[in-house]
């Protein structure tokens, strides 16, 4: 599936509506970041959304499900979970905006995918790993070598003793 995303800037004499999958974004007056994959996220840095979940463009019947999201609050946009606005922290969030990716404690898995999603450059992890182990830090997606790095030299890769 082809990944791509948005940051939306504000105009507040124009509504502005995205569509994205199966997610349908309005903003009047806002600032929000719509992030597309297999799931869809709606993050808000400024400003209010309404976020909408319907199936319209793939010729199902839309559903009725919608949410209000709120500066600092994120949307996940799937078939399986409700539409609940969850507070987040912007600057890790639209990171990916400035071409950066920043992970507080994310499970070395979960960052790899991240990376990988955002990267043309794919990391796989070797066999032996700890699961475990949790990433910290920022880091240049134009520099995949700094993430790379860090990863190699982490006691996560290191073989048992």
């Amino acid at each position: 599936m082809s990944r791509f995303g948005w940051v939306i800037t504000k105009d507040p004499y124009r509504p502005f509506i995205v569509g994205c999958g199966m997610a349908t974004v309005r903003a009047i007056g806002t600032k929000f970041g719509v992030d597309c994959d297999q799931d869809v996220h709606v993050t808000v840095a400024e400003g209010t959304v309404t976020v909408t979940r319907g199936l319209g463009r793939s010729g199902q019947v839309p559903s009725v499900d919608y949410v209000r999201a709120d500066a600092g609050q994120q949307v996940l946009v799937n078939l399986w979970t409700p539409l609940t606005p969850k507070d987040v922290d912007i600057k890790v969030e639209l990171a990916w905006e400035q071409r950066r990716i920043i992970f507080r404690g994310t499970p070395i898995e979960e960052a790899i995918s991240e990376f990988n999603r955002r990267h043309k450059q794919q990391i796989i992890l070797p066999r032996v790993y700890d699961p475990k182990f949790k990433v910290f830090g920022e880091f240049d997606l134009e520099d995949p070598e700094q993430f790379i790095h860090v990863l190699k030299t982490s006691p996560a890769l290191q073989p048992p003793r």
